[in-house]
Protein backbone atom coordinates (compact mmCIF):
# COMPACT_ATOMS: atom_id res chain seq x y z
CA UNK A 1 0.00 0.00 0.00
CA UNK A 2 1.40 3.40 -0.88
CA UNK A 3 1.63 6.26 1.58
CA UNK A 4 -1.22 8.20 -0.06
CA UNK A 5 -3.50 5.18 0.30
CA UNK A 6 -2.51 4.82 3.95
CA UNK A 7 -3.65 8.41 4.56
CA UNK A 8 -6.91 7.81 2.69
CA UNK A 9 -7.61 4.57 4.58
CA UNK A 10 -7.03 6.33 7.90
CA UNK A 11 -9.87 8.75 7.14
CA UNK A 12 -7.96 11.11 4.86
CA UNK A 13 -5.93 14.22 5.61
CA UNK A 14 -8.03 15.72 8.42
CA UNK A 15 -8.11 12.51 10.40
CA UNK A 16 -4.37 11.92 10.18
CA UNK A 17 -3.54 15.54 10.99
CA UNK A 18 -5.76 15.39 14.11
CA UNK A 19 -4.38 12.03 15.24
CA UNK A 20 -0.79 13.25 14.93
CA UNK A 21 -1.56 16.85 16.02
CA UNK A 22 0.01 18.23 12.86
CA UNK A 23 -1.08 20.96 10.47
CA UNK A 24 -3.50 19.86 7.74
CA UNK A 25 -1.14 21.28 5.10
CA UNK A 26 1.72 19.05 6.20
CA UNK A 27 -0.32 15.85 5.88
CA UNK A 28 -1.76 17.11 2.58
CA UNK A 29 1.81 17.46 1.28
CA UNK A 30 2.60 13.89 2.35
CA UNK A 31 -0.43 12.65 0.45
CA UNK A 32 0.39 14.72 -2.64
CA UNK A 33 4.03 13.56 -2.61
CA UNK A 34 3.10 9.99 -1.59
CA UNK A 35 5.72 10.21 1.13
CA UNK A 36 5.25 10.03 4.88
CA UNK A 37 8.54 10.98 6.60
CA UNK A 38 10.09 8.20 8.64
CA UNK A 39 10.01 10.14 11.90
CA UNK A 40 6.20 9.79 11.93
CA UNK A 41 6.04 6.06 11.22
CA UNK A 42 6.13 4.98 14.87
CA UNK A 43 3.18 7.23 15.74
CA UNK A 44 1.18 5.93 12.76
CA UNK A 45 1.93 2.38 13.82
CA UNK A 46 0.96 3.08 17.45
CA UNK A 47 -2.39 4.47 16.27
CA UNK A 48 -2.92 1.36 14.10
CA UNK A 49 -3.00 3.45 10.92
CA UNK A 50 -0.29 1.37 9.25
CA UNK A 51 2.36 -1.08 10.30
CA UNK A 52 6.02 -0.19 10.17
CA UNK A 53 6.39 -2.95 7.58
CA UNK A 54 3.75 -1.39 5.28
CA UNK A 55 5.35 2.02 5.53
CA UNK A 56 8.84 0.66 4.90
CA UNK A 57 7.75 -1.54 1.99
CA UNK A 58 6.33 1.41 0.09
CA UNK A 59 9.42 3.51 0.83
CA UNK A 60 11.66 0.72 -0.52
CA UNK A 61 9.50 0.32 -3.62
CA UNK A 62 9.42 4.07 -4.22
CA UNK A 63 13.18 4.42 -3.77
CA UNK A 64 13.89 1.48 -6.09
CA UNK A 65 11.64 2.92 -8.81
CA UNK A 66 13.25 6.34 -8.45
CA UNK A 67 16.72 4.85 -8.85
CA UNK A 68 15.85 3.16 -12.15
Amino acid sequence: MNHSAIIINAGDISAVSKILALPYERVAAWKRLDNIPGKYWAALSEHKIASLEELAEHARTRDTEAAQ
